[in-house]
């Protein structure tokens, strides 16, 4: 989230003025309350600027943002959107919307965003992204997948389908599993990508140390620990934990209670 909060305060230094008394006040608190990461009393605040100033692109920005770091990321797509047609200009609009395609798993839709950026310093850290991603969407682009009842899994090259097929029954096995002791399964699909050593660091920038990350989309390393398929269970085990408590509570999750129910899972018998 680090480079979101740096985004917002791009996004608060540069929020314009506007001519109506009360309109202004409202876009002020809600720029403020973004400045405080309190996108909630953001999202208020825009919410009845817009009513009084519905063409108002920044102020369409702002609901965004504010949407966006709720994980809100259809409500940020609209509001986003919005802002661009409004005035298609508005890059920062455009920075946080390839931010959203990206975490809603359209790898290319953000690259045609991001492709739009202006080539000036201010996004410099957008064009670094972009080069990234480009080599994400490459990587995906000749990936095979396999789907279940939840998870779909991503994988490249015919020598990894017997993996991806075990990494699919092993995720929908923690599934089954998760959902006996929460009463609760996913409510939307879960895309599910095995990638090397190598791509996982260069896609997640996640430490050598990592067994898999969640953004998302469920993303694991196939190291040499994956061939044991304990650990592989474990592994997935633990990252479907953190997909499904984002479902069910997007934000102000503290990371203590994510990781502590993401702890290793066991199999229980029922009596």
């Amino acid at each position: 989230m680090t480079h979101a909060i740096a985004l917002l305060t791009l996004i608060v230094t540069c929020a314009s003025a506007q001519s109506d008394p009360k309109t202004t006040m409202l876009a002020r608190a809600g720029w403020d309350a973004l400045a405080r990461n309190q996108p909630s009393e953001a999202a208020n605040a825009f919410r009845d600027a817009i009513a009084r100033d519905p063409r108002n692109a920044e102020l369409h920005l702002g609901a965004g943002a504010a949407a966006f770091l709720e994980r809100r990321d259809q409500d940020a797509r609209a509001a986003l959107e919005r802002a661009l047609a409004l005035n298609p200009t508005l890059s920062r609009a455009r920075q946080i919307l390839g931010l959203v395609l990206y975490r809603s798993g359209d790898v290319s839709a953000a690259v045609r965003e991001y492709e739009r950026l202006p080539n000036t310093p201010e996004y410099e850290q957008g064009r670094v992204r972009l080069e990234r991603w480009r080599r994400e969407a490459d990587l995906h682009g000749r990936m095979t997948s396999v789907a279940g009842a939840w998870f779909t899994v991503s994988f490249e090259g015919d020598a990894d389908a017997e993996l991806a097929a075990r990494a699919l029954a092993s995720i929908e096995r923690a599934a089954d599993r998760i959902g006996l002791v929460l009463s609760t399964y996913p409510n939307q699909p879960i895309s599910v990508v095995l990638y090397t050593s190598e791509q996982f660091r260069d896609i997640t920038r996640a430490p050598i140390w990592a067994g898999g990350a969640y953004d998302g989309t469920v993303r694991v390393p196939m190291r040499g620990a994956l061939a044991n398929p304990q650990e592989l269970d474990r592994v997935l085990a633990h990252e479907y934990t953190h997909a499904l408590v984002h479902s069910l509570a997007p934000r102000n999750v503290p990371a203590w209670l994510h990781e502590g129910l993401a702890q290793p899972w066991k199999p229980i018998s029922i009596r």
